[in-house]
């Protein structure tokens, strides 16, 4: 009989010498030989009571026992949820045009190719390799190509970031898209873990072999092509149009990303139904990560089974009555700078899969929103480039990545106590100008209630701007058809369309957009 136990807690010091398999039937007191097809479900860290009982990794688990098992804390397994096959659509139809080759691109790409298909995939970036030779050029000569870069490429913004897989949305469709991540490369640990992450050295190979996979499918991807037109007729797509050549299809998947912001304004010019929606923007803070790793392990920072520690924090202010929170933490990484347009600033936060340097940082984010911006679907966009271009000037208009101590810019007097790793370089500027004061206010609270909550907090530095933090705008679509309000045919996909927040979730919803479309050309 199939069986599942669910919070089973296993203190750290009991898997430096015991496996996870052997610790929890242990625990669970089966009898070994008689457990059969163990398999971990998920696994978490618990480390909340480190000073008084210890450090616990909690897992869940399925396993086969032909015992009847009398235990509260073992029930029969549930029924797997299985994501539907991809369905085979008729022949004859034009092929799909894929827009961009982030996560959602490449993984509506994937679906369309277990359907039958062969997609065309336009990407305004470059390859992996010549993307990073870019990216490494910017970072050490800091000649920035604007359509090859941090955010445009092979792989989408994620590929020069930490690569996190852990996602808010129930879906079984996360389950297959980690599944084809394990096919592809990525390691067993994602399918439970909850927090997985790839690191940005391992999905930049992920995604090179995907899109080798797909050529071997009869995928075509045209690389440094950038996206100009959308032709429409009659309220439907009938192509679309680069700065190379035109392309006729009936189905468009618009996976842009969120920094496609030229891409955007043409869309909007050819009718194509928007919104502004809320968003967030403010700093990135570093800080060692021996002192993030104190804060969350306390006397037990250093154990031989914990790696660097990241952590969530949230404050509301109440004179803007806004939320002011931690965002896309790197533990024992880098600050980036990820800027794609000229004379303008933006960082991210990036790691390798092995999380090893010596800081830890994360973005720390206020709240805004059309009322802060106005209503208008560009005006987000405006928003975020002007401090782009305040973060830029305050660089000293060179890409230079300006930073400030956080007690400084609080207000405290506490001493800077760690160094920016910021690439390609950094320069000490006063931040406080750089935000309008509903933004800079909240956040300048929320970094002093954080720095008397943590030890050695203030003692951080604080780089400008993190304003990528999702899209600022929506493409409106039918939540049936996942296809534009107003244009029959065009899916907006992911993270940039305003529908997802992060390599999983857009990822997924590339796959559901096309089982939408799969429906309407069915076979039979």
């Amino acid at each position: 009989m199939r069986y599942k136990a669910e919070e089973i807690k296993i203190n750290i010091n009991k898997l430096i010498k015991t496996k996870p398999r052997e610790a929890v039937i242990a625990k669970l007191a089966l009898e070994e030989s008689l457990v059969k097809n163990f398999t971990i479900t998920r696994r978490s860290l618990d480390s909340r009571m480190h000073e008084s009982s210890g450090i616990f990794y909690i897992y869940n688990v399925e396993f086969d026992y032909p015992k009847k098992i009398r235990s509260k804390s073992v029930k029969p397994a549930d029924k797997e949820t299985k994501v539907p096959k991809a369905r085979p659509v008729k022949k004859g139809i034009p092929r799909p045009v894929v827009i961009g080759s982030g996560p959602a691109g490449l993984f509506a790409a994937l679906r369309l190719v277990e359907c039958g298909l062969e997609p065309i995939v336009i990407e305004r970036g470059s390859d992996m390799k010549k993307r990073a030779e870019d990216v490494n050029n910017f970072w050490n000569e800091r000649q920035l190509d604007t359509e090859s870069n941090v955010q445009f490429g092979l792989g989408g913004a994620g590929a020069f970031s930490d690569g996190k897989l852990n996602s808010r949305i129930k879906s079984p469709y996360t389950k297959y898209v980690a599944e084809k991540m394990v096919s592809f490369g990525a390691k067993h640990e994602i399918l439970y873990s909850a927090k997985p992450h790839l690191g940005t050295d391992k999905i930049r190979v992920l995604v090179s072999d995907m899109k080798a996979y797909l050529e071997e499918k009869g995928a075509e991807f045209y690389f440094g092509e950038k996206l100009t037109g959308i032709n429409i007729s009659d309220g439907k797509v009938t192509g679309i149009v680069t700065d190379k050549r035109e392309i006729e299809t009936d189905d468009v998947f618009l996976g842009i990303g969120n920094s496609a912001r030229d891409t955007f304004e043409m869309l909007y010019d050819a009718g194509v139904t928007m919104e502004a929606k809320a968003f967030a923007v403010g700093v990135r803070v570093e800080h060692s990560a021996n002192t993030i790793n104190e804060y969350v392990y306390g006397s037990l920072n250093g154990h031989p089974m914990l790696k660097n520690a990241d952590y969530l924090l949230k404050y509301h202010d109440e004179e803007y009555d806004r939320n002011v929170y931690s965002f896309c933490n790197c533990p024992g990484g880098y600050v980036i700078n990820a800027s794609s347009e000229e004379d303008m600033l933006a960082i991210n936060g990036m790691s390798y899969s092995k999380r090893n340097a010596e800081n830890t940082n994360s973005a720390i984010v206020v709240q805004v929103g059309p009322g802060d911006f106005g209503d208008h679907p560009l005006d987000g966009l405006r928003f975020a480039r002007d401090l782009e271009r305040k973060a830029f000037e305050a660089g000293g208009e060179n890409y230079e990545v300006p930073y400030m101590a956080i007690g400084e810019f609080i207000g405290s007097g506490h001493p800077q106590e760690v160094a920016p790793s910021a690439l390609p370089s950094c320069t000490y500027r006063d931040l406080g100008d750089i935000f309008p004061d509903f933004v800079r206010i909240p956040l300048k609270n929320a970094l002093t209630h954080f720095s008397d909550k943590i030890g050695g907090f203030e003692g951080g530095v604080m780089s400008a701007v993190e304003s990528r933090t999702s899209s600022p705008v929506r493409i409106l679509r039918d939540k049936d058809s996942f296809m534009s309000v107003n244009v029959s045919g065009l899916y907006p996909i992911g993270e940039g369309a305003g529908y997802a927040g992060g390599i999983m979730s857009s990822a997924v919803d590339g796959v559901r957009a096309v089982d939408k479309m799969a429906q309407k050309y069915a076979e039979g």
